[in-house]
């Protein structure tokens, strides 16, 4: 999809902390978009899913993963 994107990470640690490796990937992305494709720009904010089993995870990888179908 050219107007977004879905990511599925997972801390490994203890000490993982994904809104802060969201807002690192925001912003060295974003530095790059704006030195390479000047109208590209992030939004200001993000939406986050937390999966408390497995199940929950597979059907937000299915959406995901589905995601350009379903937008033809």
């Amino acid at each position: 999809m050219p107007d977004h994107v879905h990511l599925a990470i997972e801390g490994t640690r203890e000490c993982s902390n994904l809104w802060k490796a969201m807002v690192l990937f925001k912003q060295k992305t974003g530095y790059w978009f704006s030195k390479n494709m000047s109208k590209i720009h992030w939004q200001k904010d993000f939406y986050d899913h937390v999966h408390r089993n497995e199940n929950e995870l597979i059907n937000h990888i299915l959406y995901i993963t589905n995601n350009p179908v379903r937008k033809n």
